[in-house]
């Protein structure tokens, strides 16, 4: 199927109004406001994608909540600065620029869905910015033990995830080549069509030739996987909110292993397995998983 054939979302299915707001090395944070009805709700998404993979999600959320979505840098319409970090304090730095130009720091009626790189997101803003979030939801967050030999490891260039992302392929004939492409492979076979067409639509750069560029080039990708280390883990007693971390059926050991820990540090964490999922969980099932949010945040039966 092309991407033209599955009925790309081209075009928003609601309102969106865009926000640039000032973080750290010269870097203006995408933040898009979504709209709806409730309490705010940030998006925080994982590494490699962007806010608009978040799309089919919140048009499923909008009538309990007034969703936001971010792009970090280096992906979306977010840069990656001057000169270019990917040191993950400077992730924490995007997602607090976005909350504080918002005006929701410190409010206390937010809630915040973060996924792998922004679970890490939520996490550390809620720590910057205490009192902030009502409630926190973290899929899979990259919240792992800093060891040190593991740094050098990763530093060293042996860093799997990274050395995937410097061999992805960057430039296509078209959308819908990208598309053929990544649905017949994992993991983003697994994920919901409208969710995939999303991330394709908004997620590459129109080139002069007439090919596609991904707007999160490889190497900055690879960049951000590398520096992935932060001491988060060790800080969790600070979020003093509820926090739902899940993890997913077809995880690695590294998650399976990270995230119990994570509970237990947390003042009021409570662990959510999640079966016939995968890391991309929150883009899979997406119906389901709308039900869980809007469960867990409101507490409906």
């Amino acid at each position: 199927m092309s991407f033209e054939s599955a009925e790309p979302l081209a075009s928003l299915p609601f309102p969106e109004q865009q926000h640039r707001f000032a973080s750290s090395d010269g870097v203006a944070v995408a933040v898009y406001d979504w709209g709806g009805d409730g309490p705010p709700l940030m998006l925080a998404h994982a590494t490699g994608l962007h806010a608009h993979v978040w799309i089919p999600l919140v048009t499923r959320l909008r009538a309990q909540f007034h969703c936001y979505g971010v792009d970090l840098r280096a992906q979306g319409e977010t840069g990656v600065g001057e000169p270019p970090s990917f040191v993950w304090d400077r992730i924490g730095n995007d997602f607090e620029a976005a909350i504080v130009g918002l005006g929701l720091a410190g409010r206390g009626d937010v809630f915040g869905i973060g996924h792998s790189m922004g679970g890490f997101a939520v996490l550390d803003a809620e720590m910057r910015r205490p009192g902030t979030f009502a409630h926190l939801f973290g899929f899979e967050p990259v919240v792992f033990p800093r060891l040190d030999e593991m740094a050098e490891q990763f530093r060293m260039g042996d860093n799997m995830m990274a050395n995937a992302a410097r061999r992805r392929r960057e430039v296509f004939p078209s959308r819908s080549a990208a598309y053929d492409n990544y649905r017949g492979k994992m993991p983003f076979m697994a994920i919901d069509d409208d969710a995939l067409r999303a991330y394709v639509h908004w997620g590459f750069d129109d080139l002069d030739d007439g090919t596609v560029r991904l707007k999160c080039r490889a190497e900055s990708e690879a960049e951000l996987f590398s520096q992935s280390f932060t001491d988060a883990l060790y800080r969790l007693d600070e979020v003093a909110c509820p926090v739902l971390l899940g993890i997913s059926e077809f995880t690695n050991d590294g998650f399976r292993t990270a995230v119990p820990m994570q509970v237990e540090r947390l003042p009021k964490g409570t662990l959510r397995n999640f079966p016939n999922r995968s890391h991309f969980g929150p883009l899979e099932r997406t119906s389901e998983f709308a039900d869980i949010v809007t469960t867990t945040f409101l507490r409906m039966d």
